[in-house]
């Protein structure tokens, strides 16, 4: 299984990226790269912890599901939704 993001690109506007911009994405996003977790225990983490920051103010609730799943989707300073989940084996499996 693949885990992890292999990267985004993405333009903000002229004179957004201060210094202080540039910490706050830093500070956040380095640690939270990764949207497809190893386990549902990661994802709860990672959950706990996007909502103890009371600088997020744009999430989805976590949604728990059958054999582990989990997934919430967050935005936080950049104008994109990152989505954040677990997927148990035969996840989607026809």
């Amino acid at each position: 299984m693949s885990v992890g993001l292999s990267h985004v690109a993405m333009s903000v506007p002229v004179g957004t990226l201060t210094d202080a911009f540039r910490t706050d994405l830093l500070n956040f996003w380095g640690e939270h790269r990764g949207v497809l977790l190893p386990t549902p225990e990661a994802v709860e983490i990672a959950w706990t912890a996007i909502v103890a920051d009371r600088r997020v103010t744009d999430r989805e609730e976590i949604v728990r599901g059958p054999g582990g799943y989990r997934q919430f989707s967050v935005r936080y300073l950049l104008p994109m939704r990152v989505e954040v989940q677990h997927l148990p084996a035969g996840f989607g499996a026809a």
